[in-house]
């Protein structure tokens, strides 16, 4: 993410109303795409459990078919 930092140059340096507001705005952003990414942590963390419970109730469902499939008819 490019971040612009066109502040204008008073006597003493920067003008401090902008400087204020540029680190206003980079805050803010930093703490959205911080939420974003926390929120987008949690998602992966439900999918996993989520991925997990399905394998072990295909691996289960695995062992009823071959025991179903040993026993004669």
């Amino acid at each position: 993410m490019p971040l612009k930092s066109d502040f204008d140059v008073v006597w003493y340096g920067f003008r401090r109303s902008q400087v204020k507001f540029y680190i206003q705005q980079t805050e803010a952003e930093v703490r959205m795409l911080t939420e974003d990414r926390d929120s987008a942590l949690s998602q992966v963390a439900d999918l996993s459990a989520q991925l997990d419970e399905a394998r072990a109730e295909i691996e289960s469902l695995r062992k009823q078919l071959d025991e179903q499939a040993r026993q004669p008819i």
